[in-house]
């Protein structure tokens, strides 16, 4: 019983949310901000599905992690102090362009 009343409150809650969200035509972001009530939030996924690398991007993972952690993470470090790339930089377009998403 005590489920029962349980698995009721839930339904109720979810159509509520839902209706605040937007309803049928509630998004990821709406349906976010109703519940949590701010912006502050990343969605993540495990697995990118509209992201697969090609045959020479595979290829070029070879040579280029290498490279990259030899000659350029070191210069990356003492400049900037740390060895990440800003998503905004040519550098970073063309790794992309190498070897796909990183």
């Amino acid at each position: 019983m005590e489920e029962l009343v349980k698995a009721k409150e839930y339904d109720a809650f979810r159509h509520k949310v839902i209706a605040e969200s937007g309803g049928k035509n509630c998004t990821v972001d709406s349906l976010l901000d109703t519940l949590f009530e701010s912006d502050v939030y990343v969605v993540k996924y495990a697995e990118d599905p509209y992201e697969k690398r090609t045959a020479l991007q595979r290829f070029n993972l070879m040579w280029f992690y290498p490279l990259y952690v030899v000659f350029v993470a070191p210069l990356m470090y003492i400049k900037t102090g740390h060895t990440g790339l800003k998503t905004d930089s040519k550098l970073y377009n063309l790794v992309v362009k190498l070897i796909g998403k990183i």
